[in-house]
């Protein structure tokens, strides 16, 4: 936590720098609602964990760089929830074999991340839609603690590599600008590997993939 935090003010000091030197063209700030889920791959049985997408949030800060009419570059630090939820039966020691119907259990996980990405945007009379993508780095905040035990955890990453990629519309009047904006967060890394060792049940590998959906506001330097 405290990486991630030295990470956040050099990145706000450096963006300052910038900003004095005029290579910004604008801030944003977005938020709005993820929909993830989560891959397991196991190691010694066939078994598709059937569990569901999971609602969560996100908030991001974005920076974006250079002057042109159709190219730029963003870096995006922000907050996400990702995971995933599963239906399950509900048992007792009188009823192991359910019939109790079922509940709902959400595993929830918290992300740090910063992404640079390249966009390209056209502007037709105040509206821009665009698209953007590039590597994305995040780092584990928290994990669901009733779920793990404190020896399971450690086959958590703390960093995962992945990319970001997305499209949006902005409309913008005078020095501001709003939208809405998509993106799928998808992973590279692994957000859990555990090998197959004796006196566990199955090895597995857990892989994060996620969608967000932001409105944003955005301030342009420069502009009246």
């Amino acid at each position: 936590m405290k990486k991630a935090v030295t990470i956040l003010f050099v990145l706000v000091f450096m963006c300052g720098g910038f900003m004095q030197a005029q290579v910004v063209k604008s801030i944003s700030l977005n938020s709005g609602m993820v929909w993830s889920t989560q891959k397991f791959d196991y190691k010694d049985i066939n078994y598709d964990l059937p569990n569901e997408y999971l609602t969560g949030f996100h908030i991001g800060f974005a920076v974006e760089f250079l002057q042109h009419e159709y190219f730029s570059i963003l870096t995006e630090i922000g907050y996400t929830q990702k995971g995933f939820k599963l239906e399950v039966d509900i048992t007792t020691p009188d009823f192991p074999e359910g019939g109790l119907g079922t509940m709902e259990i959400k595993y929830s996980y918290k992300y740090a991340y910063l992404s640079p990405m390249f966009k390209v945007r056209k502007e037709f009379r105040g509206f821009i839609p665009y698209v953007f993508i590039g590597p994305r780095l995040d780092y584990l905040l928290e994990y669901p603690t009733d779920e793990f035990s404190e020896e399971s955890a450690k086959y958590f990453n703390d960093f995962i590599f992945g990319m970001t990629y997305g499209l949006g519309l902005e409309y913008m009047f005078g020095s501001f600008g709003v939208g809405l904006i998509f993106q799928n967060q998808y992973d590279f890394t692994l957000a859990y590997h555990h090998e197959l060792e004796e006196g566990y049940d199955s090895g597995v590998d857990i892989k994060n993939n996620a969608f967000i959906l932001d409105l944003g506001v955005k301030f342009y330097f420069g502009k009246e």
